[in-house]
C-alpha cells in the first residue's frame, strides 16, 4: 500500500478517485466513518458504555473465538501463545507465537452451544419447543472441542517487521463464532476518536499452579495511538498489564469489532516484560496477511465491495505528468475464489481495443462479460485454477500496455504487488 499517514509517517491507501472509479469513493468514506458513527457523544449521560455487564457480553460473545497455541521450542521447552478465529477456520495470531517454532496443539478453551439433536440424539422431537415455550427461545449445550487439525502451516505477513500471522484449520465446530475485524485502516484513525475508549482483552497467559491453559479476560482503555520507530503500522496502547501468553490474543472494542491482535510489551533495557507498554497491533496488517495468503474469509470481505485481493491501475488524461484526471483503468481481482478483470476507458475506442487485448489472453470459454463497478466492462473467469490465474494476470497486462500505448499516463497502481 502507498502513501503515509501525515505526521507519523504509516503507509496509507491513496489513489486517484473518479466518478467510475472501481474503489467507489462513497464506500471508502462509508467504510472510514464507520467508527466515528459508532461512537456514543461524550456529552451524554452514557459516560461508561463498557458499565451494566456491557464487557461481560462481549466476552460471553467471542470467548468461544480464541483458541490456545502450543509451540515447542529448539530447545524442547513449551510455551503458550493465544489465537482467534476470523471465520471458515481462519485463525489469527502473533507472528513470533509461531514463527520457527514446531506448533504441537491448537485447541479452544471454551464450549460451544450445540443444540439438543446433537448433544442428545434420543431426545424427543418436540424437545426443544417445549423448553422454547417455558424459557422463551431453544436449548443449547455446552460442547468443548478437541485439539484442532491444522489445514495449513502458519502464513505471514511480507513485511517481517509485522507481528502476523495466521493459520486455517479442520473441524471447528460450525457454531464456533467469529470475530469480526474492524474497520479503522492507519490512514483512517484519528486518535482522539480512540482516546480512552474501553476493550476486553481475551488471552491465555499462564496461571501458576494451574493444570491446563486457562482463558483470561481484562478489561482495559486505550492510553495512546502510537507507531514505533521499528513498526510502520498503527499500534494501541492499552491500560492492562503485558503477560507472556497473552501474545496473539484478541482486543475487542467496546463497539463490537476487534481493535487488533496483541503483539508485544514495549520497553526499555530488557526489563520484565510486566513493566513495558502493552501493545495492540491494529487491523490493517491482519487484513493484508490474510488477503496476500488468499485467507480472507467471506466475512470479513463484506462492506469493502472487492478493495481486497484487488490490483487496479490507474490511467490519466495525456499530458498528465502525474496528476489529472482519471479517464482509464485496468482492474485485477484475484481472491482465491473469484476471478476477474474490469476495464473502463472514457474514450470507447480505446476501452474497445484495451477489451480485445485482454481477450486475446484469455482461454476460450473460461469466461464472460458482465458489467463492473462503475461503467466498467468485467471479464469474469470461470475457474480459479493457476493457468486461469497466469493468463487473468497476462490479460491485465496487455490491457495496460494497449493504454500505455495510445499516450495516456500511467499513474498510480493500487493493491497487492
Amino acid at each position: 500500500m502507498g502513501g503515509a499517514r501525515g505526521e507519523r509517517g504509516v503507509m496509507t491507501h491513496s489513489c486517484h478517485l473518479s466518478e467510475a472509479h472501481p474503489l467507489d469513493s462513497a464506500m471508502l468514506s462509508a467504510r472510514s466513518s464507520n467508527f466515528s458513527k459508532s461512537m456514543a457523544d461524550p456529552d451524554t449521560s452514557d459516560t461508561d458504555r463498557m458499565g451494566r455487564g456491557r464487557a461481560r457480553q462481549l466476552f460471553q460473545k467471542y470467548a468461544a473465538a480464541m483458541a490456545y497455541v502450543v509451540v515447542v521450542k529448539p530447545d524442547g521447552s513449551e510455551a503458550i501463545g493465544s489465537a482467534f478465529h476470523v471465520g471458515e477456520g481462519v485463525f489469527v495470531t502473533a507472528r513470533h507465537v509461531v514463527e520457527g517454532l514446531e506448533l504441537k496443539e491448537v485447541r479452544p478453551s471454551e464450549p460451544v452451544g450445540i443444540p439438543t439433536k446433537d448433544f442428545l440424539p434420543e431426545a424427543p422431537v418436540d424437545y426443544d419447543e417445549a423448553i422454547r415455550e417455558v424459557i422463551g427461545h431453544a436449548p443449547l449445550w455446552k460442547h468443548y472441542q478437541d485439539p484442532l487439525e491444522l489445514a495449513c502451516e502458519p502464513v505471514f505477513h511480507r513485511d517481517p517487521r509485522l507481528d502476523i500471522a495466521a493459520f486455517s484449520v479442520k473441524g471447528l465446530h460450525p457454531t464456533t463464532p467469529s470475530v469480526p475485524l474492524g474497520s479503522h485502516l492507519d490512514d483512517w484513525i484519528r486518535d482522539e476518536d480512540w482516546m480512552l475508549s474501553e476493550a476486553v482483552v481475551l488471552g491465555y497467559p499462564p496461571i501458576p499452579y494451574t493444570l491446563q491453559p486457562e482463558l483470561v479476560a481484562v478489561r482495559a482503555e486505550v492510553n495512546a495511538v502510537v507507531v514505533p520507530r521499528d513498526v510502520p503500522k498503527v499500534h494501541f496502547i492499552i491500560s492492562a498489564i503485558p503477560r507472556g501468553g497473552f501474545s496473539g490474543g484478541l482486543v475487542i472494542s467496546e463497539y463490537d469489532f476487534a481493535l487488533g491482535v496483541v503483539s508485544r510489551s514495549l520497553l526499555r533495557d530488557r526489563h520484565s516484560e510486566e513493566l513495558g507498554f502493552f501493545s495492540v497491533l491494529s487491523v490493517e496488517p491482519i487484513f493484508e496477511c490474510l488477503s496476500s495468503h488468499r485467507l480472507l474469509p467471506e466475512a470479513q470481505r463484506e462492506g469493502w465491495d472487492d478493495f481486497w485481493n484487488t490490483t487496479t491501475t490507474d490511467f490519466l488524461e495525456r499530458g498528465s505528468k502525474g496528476s489529472g484526471k482519471v479517464v482509464a483503468y485496468v482492474s485485477c481481482h484475484n481472491d482465491g475464489k473469484r476471478l476477474y478483470v474490469d476495464l473502463w476507458a472514457e474514450e470507447q475506442p480505446l476501452l474497445t481495443a484495451a477489451l480485445e487485448a485482454a481477450r486475446a489472453m484469455l482461454p476460450a470459454g473460461k469466461y464472460h462479460d458482465e458489467r463492473g463497478k462503475g461503467a466498467s466492462v468485467r471479464l469474469m473467469m470461470h475457474d480459479t485454477d493457476p493457468t486461469v490465474e497466469l493468463a487473468l494476470k497476462r490479460a491485465c497486462e496487455a490491457a495496460n500496455e494497449v493504454l500505455s500505448a495510445n499516450g495516456l499516463y500511467k499513474s498510480a497502481t493500487l493493491g497487492e504487488e
